[in-house]
This record gives structure tokens, C-alpha cells and sequence, in this order.
């Protein structure tokens, strides 16, 4: 078990916040998964984080402020954009500027914001038309420093 902030708390304070919404539930009954969802799906939320960047604290043991990018995508079956529309706005709703719950594992949400909107459609094999909409998300948090003598 590590010791000092893991970068996984913050991966499940992102799921944690984005799963307890009963207004997104019911947009994307297919659920929030990460990366991928299971076969059969038709309305979910995928997440991925994309990047993540570490600035220490001179004199410190270890913290400073981290980076962590997020994709947050609403994808569904269809030619319509209405649902992931309403989706992609309730997961902003719930992540801009918004503070996570991550009280005990050693990190403080600095900021929450929106860096990148994501909107396309793609044909399947079968040529179904799926929509993509959403955005890029960087969490920024601090972490617990011990500065050395």
C-alpha cells in the first residue's frame, strides 16, 4: 500500500462524483466506466485519463502540485446529439470548478476545469452512427510536502 498521496484517489473521487449523479444515471443508463464500456451498451460515459504532470516542492520529500487530464466523454447509439448534449452538460455541471471528495488521502483539489471540448460521430463496422461529447478535464491538486532540514 503506498505511503505517501496515490494519483488513484483522485481517479476514484472523478468516478465517485460522476456515479453518485442521479441526473446522469438517468441520461446514461449504460453507466460510467473507465476506457471502455462492455459489449451491448448504447448510452454511457467513458472516462481516460489522458496525461498527468508532477511539480515538486523544492525541499520537500515528496509533494507539490499535480496535473491529472481527464477525458470525460457521454457516447450513445444514434444519429441525435440531444442526450450526450444534456450529458456532457450535466458532467460539467458537476466537474467545472467543483471540488472532489478526497478528504484523507494527503491531496487538496486546487482547481477543476474544462481545458478541451470533445463533439464528433463515428460509424461502427455495422455502420452504426455513435456520438462523442464531452470534454478534457484537468484536476489539479496538491499534495501533502515534508519539508526536510
Amino acid at each position: 500500500m503506498p505511503t505517501l498521496p496515490d494519483v488513484r484517489d483522485v481517479d476514484q473521487a472523478i468516478l465517485e462524483v460522476l456515479t453518485q449523479d442521479a441526473i446522469l444515471g438517468a441520461l446514461m443508463p449504460g453507466g460510467i466506466h473507465w476506457d471502455v464500456a462492455p459489449p451491448g451498451l448504447t448510452a454511457f460515459v467513458a472516462i481516460t485519463a489522458q496525461d498527468f504532470t508532477a511539480d515538486y516542492v523544492f525541499g520537500a520529500n515528496d509533494g507539490g502540485i499535480e496535473r491529472i487530464g481527464y477525458q470525460v466523454v457521454a457516447i450513445t447509439k444514434g444519429s441525435s446529439a440531444d442526450a450526450p448534449l444534456d450529458a456532457a452538460a450535466r458532467i460539467h455541471d458537476l466537474l467545472q470548478r467543483q471540488s472532489l471528495p478526497l478528504t484523507g488521502t494527503g491531496y487538496e483539489v486546487m482547481a477543476v476545469v474544462r481545458v478541451r471540448r470533445i463533439r464528433f460521430s463515428e460509424f461502427d463496422r455495422t455502420n452504426a452512427e455513435w456520438q462523442h461529447i464531452g470534454g478534457i478535464y484537468n484536476v489539479i491538486v496538491s499534495s501533502e510536502t515534508t519539508v526536510v532540514n
